[in-house]
């Protein structure tokens, strides 16, 4: 047992122990898979199949979830003339250290983070247009030597800093968002990309995520891009710089200090290693700043989210009452009074025109009347309460989030080298600021216009009732009068709208949920503008925050957006500086064809391996270098009617299998590399495959896949329409006296596997 509820194992002390690469299970899959992966921390392996789901299995191969295909997205044709959709497809993936999440590369440059419990997006972002090829993430290491304590007083920064260390004492979470369709904030608020228990530093992670046109995102904690890795097509050999690098195997040392990439460009494939020491230097200080923009990514799509509920809960609602008063203004424009006449005549002297009556009884029943006040003051209502329980707290936690980031940026000597600059800290700050004001000013909109629309349905239902003659306007001396003109004058003033057509501007609400000026701005001084005056005469400091009347809320949220996008880009540009390719190696000069395999794993002190495969060639490359040190490689041939199917390379040990289809059987096999280095440099440049492999076992079955997992289980994907997926324990020890006797029968144990598969 592993220790880990839930899950099905098939090692007991009770259990006479299998023979070496012994079958452990078996499992009919619903279609063939076109990715696979094993959990680093847990029993737990991610399947892709071809429609692009990506399902989660045990051990036992119980399903855990499923994730459905990502939707198709719609784009705009050549000629634009009509949109076409374009497929999405799950084209690459890999787990976070931990197990705790799973990253999809997508055919349209999207990165999604799922997190392993119940399959919900943590975060999702894209990284260009070109399709995803590679995914690898690495956990920092502790460092190999302790500061001296005088070199401990001289850091300004013990640690990392959690974006949630002094939050959670000082913001409350954020609540869930009524009706949104980010089932990011639908559910239990603000979601956190990184964990952070207990207040404590969070542990520097690095995702690095490969392209089809040799680029090499670095994202620290999993989305905050500190860096770019870009390999040309001239740098791999290619002979023209049409044929594009793809990325096919990518690997991150656990120390941080390297990353190994292998492109395929044309027929060849090269392996480029790249110095990426700036990654443990600086892991205290990257981890710092991945913490801070995480909550502040996460914070601006809640922000958006919440203008968007914002934007909704009011359209809606006006949007029959501004359409039917502004198609009677356009009736009127070209005689007669305007729309703001005819009601304050109709408000001071009780007289209305024909058209105003006609309007009035055809348009605005009591009944109508009715109905729509109640629906106007829920939506003012529903407004009022996300401004204040949700928008009011985003824009605070903003405002807290980057006046700590504006914090570090001061601090020059840790940060300033990673492209952390104070002065677009600064202005990201002043527009958040800025955009708190904003909601504020929307807050005294809201309640005064929420009155005199109160006010002006009252008095317009006693006025349509009246002129039905179905009642005694009783109430109507009830009314403000000054309201209701108030309302009359702000709201219905003619206006011309960008075609030239006569229209009215019913509400003061809705112009801030536009993304351009406020039509009807605030003319009355704000309460800051006294003390900005009073700053101007003494050369004194000025409010903080400055207040921007002419500005809807919606552009400032714009401009916000935009400010935190260059923050972000700066420590990825000058990061992306500090990386060097230190070498570069081919593997493969040619007959590397679009379906062959390669793996490589850079490892710890700037080692580095790989092995690589093509099925058109009956061999097999191993490679192994040390930094700057001459390189090891030998090249493995098989037999003639064998073909290398998958390869992995994991703790310093290779995995292949081949198989023979014709013959319809397949052969594991497994060895160290560095006994297959030294067997095959002491007889030569060649060897033969089966002879270098210490261990074996024929498979009587041609498969297509295989893939190891950090338990020593390997899942082997027999060919079919409906293939199987068979288990084998290769770090199981044989026994001398049971032989295969002491084998499991796998069928037997697993009768029930027909019903799991009749259920996917």
């Amino acid at each position: 047992s592993r220790g880990l509820e839930g899950f099905f194992f098939f090692h007991t002390p009770n259990m006479a122990q299998p023979p070496a690469f012994s079958p452990v299970g078996e499992k009919r899959l619903p279609s063939e898979p076109l990715a696979m992966s094993w959990s680093p921390a847990m029993d737990l392996v991610a399947v892709v199949f071809g429609d692009s789901s990506v399902v989660l299995y045990r051990l036992s191969w119980q399903k855990v979830w499923a994730r459905a295909a990502p939707e198709t997205k719609a784009a705009a044709s050549a000629d634009g003339s009509a949109a076409q959709h374009d497929s999405v497809s799950v084209t690459a993936l890999g787990w976070r250290p931990d197990g705790k999440q799973l990253a999809l590369g997508h055919s349209d440059g999207t990165l999604c983070l799922v997190d392993v419990e119940d399959a919900s997006e943590v975060h999702s972002q894209s990284l260009g247009d070109s399709p995803l090829t590679a995914v690898a993430w690495a956990n920092a290491q502790p460092r190999d030597t302790l500061p001296t304590s005088k070199q401990h007083a001289a850091l300004p920064l013990r640690r990392p800093v959690a974006a949630g260390d002094r939050a959670t004492h000082f913001l409350s979470d954020l609540p869930p968002l009524p009706n949104s369709s980010d089932s990011r904030f639908a559910g239990d608020g603000r979601q956190r990309p990184h964990d952070s228990e207990g207040g404590a530093a969070p542990a520097m992670s690095v995702l690095v995520a490969g392209t089809d046109h040799g680029h090499v995102h670095i994202l620290a904690m999993g989305v905050f891009g500190i860096g770019q890795l870009t390999i040309s097509a001239s740098d791999s050999g290619a002979s023209t710089s049409d044929t594009p690098a793809s990325v096919v195997a990518l690997s991150i040392a656990r120390d941080l200090k390297n990353v190994a990439a292998v492109v395929r460009c044309g027929e060849s494939a090269v392996l480029n290693l790249f110095d990426t020491s700036l990654l443990n230097t600086k892991q205290t200080e990257l981890a710092t700043i991945a913490s801070q923009c995480a909550q502040l990514k996460s914070l601006s799509q809640y922000l958006s989210a919440t203008i968007k509920a914002m934007a909704t809960a009011w359209e809606t609602v006006l949007l029959e009452f501004d359409s039917k008063l502004a198609s009677f203004a356009r009736t009127t424009a070209g005689h007669g009074a305007g729309l703001e006449t005819q009601f304050l005549n109709l408000l001071l002297r009780g007289t209305t025109s024909l058209e105003m009556q006609t309007f009035l009884g055809r348009e605005l029943t009591p009944r109508k009347l009715k109905t729509l006040g109640a629906t106007v003051q829920s939506s003012y209502t529903r407004v009022e309460k996300l401004v204040l329980e949700h928008a009011n707290e985003v824009i605070r936690a903003l405002v807290f989030h980057l006046g700590d980031l504006r914090g570090l940026a001061r601090c020059q000597s840790r940060f300033g080298s990673l492209g952390l600059e104070e002065a677009s800290v600064s202005r990201a700050l002043s527009t958040a600021g800025s955009l708190g004001l904003k909601a504020g000013e929307l807050l005294s909109v809201i309640h005064g216009s929420k009155h005199n629309f109160k006010s002006f349905f009252s008095w317009l239902q006693n006025v349509v009732q009246a002129l039905e003659g179905t009642s005694t306007p009783a109430t109507t001396a009830a009314v403000d009068s000054h309201e209701v003109a108030d309302f009359i004058r702000q709201n219905f003033s003619r206006h011309v709208d960008e075609d030239g057509q006569h229209t009215v501007s019913i509400e003061q609400v809705g112009q801030y949920f536009r993304n351009e000026p406020l039509k009807t701005a605030k003319e009355e001084q704000g309460p800051l503008d006294a003390l900005w005056k009073l700053a101007a005469e003494t050369s004194g400091p000025g409010p903080m925050f400055q207040e921007r009347r002419e500005e809807s809320l919606v552009q400032l949220v714009t401009e916000l957006e935009a400010d935190l996008a260059k923050l972000y880009a700066q420590p990825a540009c000058v990061c992306s500086k500090q990386y060097t390719c230190h070498r570069r190696d081919t593997l493969v000069s040619q007959g590397m064809s679009s379906d062959g395999i390669v793996s490589a794993e850079a490892l710890d002190k700037g080692h580095v391996v790989a092995v690589a495969a093509s099925p058109d060639s009956p061999s097999v490359r191993v490679f192994r270098a040390v930094q700057d040190e001459a390189p090891e490689s030998v090249k493995l041939t098989t037999s003639a009617d064998q073909q290398v199917a998958a390869l992995h390379l994991y703790s310093e040990h290779c995995m292949l299998l081949t198989s023979a289809q014709e013959q319809g059987e397949s052969v594991l096999m497994r060895a160290e590399i560095e006994d297959l280095l030294e067997l095959c440099s002491s007889a030569g440049e060649d060897g033969e495959l089966n002879d270098a492999m210490s261990e074996q076992r024929k498979l009587p079955f041609s498969a297509k896949s295989a893939h190891v997992s950090k338990r020593q289980i390997a899942s082997v994907v027999a060919d079919g329409v409906h293939p199987l997926v068979h288990l084998f324990d290769l770090d199981m020890e044989e026994e001398e006296e049971d032989g295969d006797e002491s084998q499991m029968d796998i069928s037997a144990q697993h009768s029930d596997s027909d019903s799991d598969s009749d259920a996917l």
